[in-house]
């Protein structure tokens, strides 16, 4: 996958490949100081039969005769794109529709023609729309939207001489560059490699009470760059304290994004039976101020890392209380848990978090699991709700982590109050 694609990513497991991959990445990332009014933008539609070019200087946009009145436009060749960037990229360029060429000057059709010609406009992704939607105060999913319409009322907002960052990506061999996101003059650059300062911080810091910290896994994508590191030797003494049946472990999860996507953020979560669960405090840092590393030291020290006690506890005291026994019928076995999943469910918020078509959909997948042959504990309750996000296969990432962090709420559930019991 060639490095300026949209869904172009890494991941691994070992934390060497995961510093060649953020120096890489730094390496091929330049952020760059401008005027809005410095952006030259030229839309690209497809008719169906041939590709029209239209320059977006908001002085000189329109062609008049005496019988027609018209933007101001000229054909072009796909080849032109593609003699500088690869197919894919090709593809989401005439997708998206929006190129770009810096300069301070206004560009007329003519000499838009030649530059275009010659490979120099540069690819807007995407991902850059959303980012530019907020410098022009423009919202609504359908902005989002390519075309013609939109990107002319992007450059009538960039008419102006307002300061913004703008960040490309450049492809190492090929020296071709891609916007990804154009940013506020208030913008405040986290460097990637800070990611490492802070892993580095983080294993320190375990040593004393949490042992040794370990790479679990990690993904870079234009979008976001993300690693996990847990702490087994905690995890170990953790389940010869509290006798748990499932594997537990900790760790502390780490992101950020230096096109605007993500604040830096770190957060806590244990692996429970090998599935990941995220605790309550964490540690965000947005891309203005000052970042100041004691302050991230101090929430890992006295919010973060405290709270690895509290979950086992809880699963501890949750094996103690019986849900069904062999007192009980199969069908009450069966309605007995059937209440309890939609209860739990309710009481902890499944619904306000995923919706309700979807929270439907997993508790009848509970449901249909349930074993009227097996006795339940309230622990194995808040087992299955704890592990839904790792379970559950669903494109959408931000919905895995809103299950995720609603279901540790069942760790609050009171399981000893009353019989809810449906007949």
């Amino acid at each position: 996958m060639n490095f300026l694609n949209d869904n172009w990513n890494k991941s691994g497991t070992l934390f060497e490949d995961f510093i060649e991959q953020i120096k890489k990445l730094s390496s091929q990332t330049e952020i760059v100081e401008t005027n809005m009014d410095d952006f030259n933008f030229l839309n690209i539609t497809d008719t169906g039969a041939e590709l029209i070019a239209f320059p977006l200087n908001t002085r000189n946009l329109w062609r008049k005769t005496k019988t027609a009145f018209s933007l101001k436009n000229y054909t072009i060749n796909k080849g032109a794109i593609s003699a500088v960037y690869d197919e894919t990229t090709t593809d989401e360029t005439l997708k998206n529709g929006l190129m770009v060429f810096f300069s301070n000057k206004k560009i007329s059709p003519a000499k838009s023609s030649d530059l275009f010609s010659k490979g120099n406009y540069m690819p807007i992704s995407e991902k850059a729309i959303g980012t530019i939607a907020s410098r022009i105060k423009y919202s609504g999913y359908s902005f989002l939207e390519p075309g013609l319409i939109r990107d002319l009322a992007i450059a009538n907002k960039f008419s102006k001489p307002v300061s913004v960052y703008t960040i490309l990506r450049t492809d190492p061999e090929t020296k071709a560059s891609k916007v990804f996101a154009v940013m506020s003059d208030k913008y405040m650059v986290i460097p990637q490699s800070v990611i490492l300062d802070i892993v580095n911080k983080v294993s320190d810091e375990a040593k004393k009470d949490l042992g040794m910290t370990e790479c679990n896994n990690w993904v870079i994508d234009h979008s976001v760059t993300r690693i996990y590191l847990d702490f087994p030797e905690c995890g170990n003494d953790f389940s010869e304290e509290y006798s748990l049946p499932d594997e537990i472990i900790p760790g502390v999860m780490i992101e950020t994004s230096d096109i605007g996507e993500s604040a830096l953020r770190i957060k806590g979560y244990f692996r429970l039976g090998g599935n990941l669960t995220y605790m309550e405090n964490e540690f965000t840092q947005i891309h203005a101020g000052e970042l100041k590393m004691e302050e991230i030291m101090e929430v890992l020290a006295n919010r973060i890392f405290p709270e690895y006690r509290i979950y086992p506890e809880k699963l501890a005291k949750l094996m103690t209380i019986d849900i069904t026994d062999s007192t009980m019928t199969k069908v009450v076995r069966v309605k007995k848990m059937t209440s309890l999943y939609r209860d739990v469910s309710k009481k902890i918020g499944l619904v306000r978090a995923i919706g309700k078509k979807r929270e439907k959909a997993l508790i009848d997948q509970l449901i249909v699991g349930i074993n009227p042959e097996i006795n339940y504990t309230a622990y194995d309750i808040a087992q299955t709700f704890l592990t839904l996000s790792s379970t559950i296969e669903v494109e959408n990432k931000l919905v895995v982590e809103q299950i995720s962090n609603t279901a540790r709420n069942v760790l609050d559930y009171d399981f000893s109050d009353g019989d809810i019991l449906v007949i």
